[in-house]
C-alpha cells in the first residue's frame, strides 16, 4: 500500500475483551505493535526491532506477536486490522471520487463558457511573470453579460474553496513546506484547479470596465486591481 493512514479506528470493547488475559506489559506491547502495523502497513519480521518498537522484552513480545501472522512478503500482519484497513480505504476512495465529481460539476459550466466564447480580433498581449520567466499571454477584451460575469465570479470563489480544502489536508514540515497530501491525486487536482482559476481571472480581466453592464462589488474590484498589479511586474 502506497498511502499511509494516520487515523486508526479502535474498537474499544473488542480490544478490552481480547486482552483481558494479558499482563499490563503484554497489553502495552500489543497496542504499540498495532499502531506501528497500521501506520507502516504491517511489521518487520526482525524481532529485535519489534522489541524496540514495542518497548518490551522478548518474552512480552512473543505473547503480543501471537495475535499476528506472517504474510507472503515476510511481514507481520493482524487479520482484523487488515479488514478494517480495507474498509477505510474503500470509503476514502468513494469520498475522493464523489469530491472529484462535485468539483467538476461546480466549475465545468464556467470553463465551458470560457472555451466557447469567440476570440476578439483586438487581442492585447501583456507580459506575465511566472517563476522568474516572462511570457506573453493574450488577454481578449470581451463583453460579458451580468449573468456571465456573476457566474465566473462565483466559479472563482468555489475553486478557491476547493484549493484551500486540499491545502488544509496537506502535511507540512517546520518550514511550512508540503511533505504529504491527504490523497495521492491531490497534487494533480490542485494543478487543474489553479489552471482553471487562472483562466477565469484572465477572462474577468480581459474586458474594458466601460463594457460592464454594472460595477462589481468592492471585494472583487480590489482582487482585480491586485491581479493587474502583479501582471505589470
Amino acid at each position: 500500500m502506497n498511502e499511509k493512514l494516520f487515523k486508526m479506528p479502535l474498537y474499544v470493547n473488542d480490544f478490552i475483551a481480547s486482552t483481558m488475559v494479558m499482563s499490563a506489559a503484554e497489553r502495552g506491547a500489543y497496542i504499540s505493535l498495532l499502531c506501528h502495523a497500521w501506520i507502516d502497513d504491517g511489521l518487520t519480521s526482525d524481532k529485535a526491532k519489534l522489541a524496540r518498537l514495542a518497548g518490551c522484552d522478548r518474552i512480552d513480545l512473543k505473547v503480543a506477536l501471537e495475535r499476528f501472522y506472517l504474510d507472503e512478503s515476510g511481514r507481520y500482519r493482524h487479520k482484523r486490522m487488515e479488514e478494517v484497513r480495507n474498509e477505510v480505504m474503500e470509503k476514502r476512495n468513494k469520498l475522493t471520487k464523489a469530491g472529484k465529481k462535485g468539483a467538476e460539476a461546480r466549475w465545468k459550466p464556467h470553463s465551458d463558457g470560457i472555451s466557447d466564447r469567440k476570440v476578439n480580433r483586438n487581442a492585447i498581449a501583456m507580459p506575465v511573470k511566472v517563476k522568474d520567466k516572462v511570457s506573453n499571454t493574450t488577454i481578449t477584451p470581451t463583453t460579458l453579460s451580468v449573468p456571465e460575469r456573476i457566474g465566473l465570479e462565483n466559479g472563482l470563489k468555489l475553486i478557491s474553496e476547493e484549493i484551500k480544502t486540499i491545502l488544509a489536508k496537506a502535511g507540512r514540515n517546520a518550514c511550512g513546506e508540503v511533505i504529504s497530501w491527504g490523497n495521492d491525486d491531490d497534487p494533480e487536482t490542485l494543478r487543474s484547479l489553479r489552471s482553471r482559476e487562472r483562466e477565469i481571472k484572465q477572462q474577468l480581466m480581459g474586458f474594458s470596465p466601460r463594457e460592464r453592464e454594472e460595477p462589481i462589488n468592492q471585494g472583487m474590484a480590489e482582487l482585480a486591481s491586485g491581479i493587474a498589479d502583479e501582471m505589470r511586474l
